[in-house]
């Protein structure tokens, strides 16, 4: 993917096919974990509706943010309402389009493979040289359940506020401009799903 391209070494990575599209694939088991388990993490929220999307931020020297890819998703009403059918993997397999499947991520990993990022060589000594990464689960407030919502009485469990960077990030959000960058849209009658990709460059 090109977004860790520009992070980590040439040689943490080696070229793979998958679904027919060249990747680069990461040789870090450790990075490869934290990934795992971080989409694994995901996996409930995405089935009940609660996680409205997956961001890859990509950090400068500095810490600060550069490209973010954000992965928007939504199931659909049908499989959401049949989700604890989806308890175990041979279910799963029973239930998907695993050909539509398959057409979709091949198309979404080929956009992903051709989407530009930024990289300005010019600004390498002044810290916007991209250096690390971090995967955020943005999950929606539930009315139904207590624990998700964040209110004058529940501060505490606000992310935002437990980090002062993503805070004053976001405070700070309407004097940033963003540029936004369609990467790829999923979209069919016949998928369970339905997914925007986009890149936000600064």
């Amino acid at each position: 993917m090109p977004l860790m391209l520009n992070i980590l070494k040439t040689e943490a990575f080696e070229q793979r096919v998958l679904y027919g599209v060249p990747i680069h694939m990461n040789r870090y088991p450790a990075l490869c974990e934290y990934i795992h388990s971080m989409l694994a993490g995901c996996r409930g929220w995405i089935y009940s509706g609660e996680m409205e999307k997956l961001c890859i931020v990509v950090l400068s020297e500095e810490g600060r943010k550069m490209d973010t890819l954000v992965i928007e998703t939504k199931w659909n009403a049908a499989l959401q309402a049949h989700s604890s059918v989806l308890s175990s993997p041979a279910a799963e397999d029973q239930s998907l389009p695993l050909v539509q499947l398959e057409d979709a991520f091949r198309a979404v990993m080929a956009r992903l493979a051709a989407t530009p990022v930024s990289l300005d060589v010019q600004s390498e000594g002044n810290g916007q040289k991209p250096n690390s990464f971090r995967i955020l689960a943005h999950t929606a407030e539930d009315v139904a359940k207590p624990g998700t919502s964040i209110d004058e009485t529940s501060v505490g469990n606000s992310w935002v506020l437990a980090d002062p960077f993503w805070h004053e990030e976001e405070e700070s959000k309407q004097k940033n401009e963003k540029e936004l960058v369609p990467v790829k849209s999923i979209q069919a009658d016949e998928l369970p799903f339905q997914m925007q990709l986009y890149l936000e460059k600064r």
